[in-house]
């Protein structure tokens, strides 16, 4: 109940309207016990609202453009944006191609997937770029040329959280 209280602050916050919130609330529940309904091993689900059903109601009141595009890119640029998340979570404000290089191979192995080859990460982030997510900075050596977000982080992590090893990648 806690968590429900919680969302329904921040929903009614930034929209301003209780209603709104209340709405995704009801959805979130709907959900959960529609689930409960559905299961055949009811010993092992609780009757409680659990964070993905809010996240789940949530997509739905606030469907953003910028999060169905991260939804349907290719797998392995939402590696490349899982990548740039993690390394700006540690502070940094923009990355070099060998940095991100280095996080996408990793988030890469931990998910077997195999990863791609520098000269192909760098053409993705110029796709990224073309699409308004990655900004790439001016410079003559690809190498060098650093490379931020566009877009709030929040809504990245909010497009890949659906995904199992992202949401396990980001945390």
């Amino acid at each position: 109940m806690h968590h429900l209280n919680e969302y329904m602050q921040k929903v009614a916050a930034a929209s301003g309207d209780m209603r709104k919130a209340l709405g995704i609330c009801r959805g979130a529940i709907e959900m959960s016990e529609t689930e409960l309904r559905e299961s055949t091993c009811t010993s092992t689900l609780t009757s409680m609202v659990r964070v993905d059903h809010m996240a789940i109601a949530l997509s739905r009141a606030y469907k953003s453009p910028i999060v169905d595009t991260i939804q349907s890119l290719p797998q392995h640029q939402r590696i490349v944006l899982c990548s740039v998340v993690k390394l700006f979570r540690k502070g940094k404000k923009d990355t070099t191609i060998g940095e991100l290089n280095k996080f996408s191979i990793d988030i890469s192995k931990s998910t077997f997937i195999p990863p791609v080859g520098i000269m192909e990460l760098s053409c993705m982030c110029r796709v990224l770029g073309d699409q308004g997510i990655l900004k790439l900075r001016q410079s003559r050596d690809d190498k060098l040329r650093t490379r931020t977000l566009q877009v709030d982080e929040a809504d990245i992590s909010f497009a890949l959280q659906g995904i199992r090893f992202f949401r396990n990648s980001l945390q």
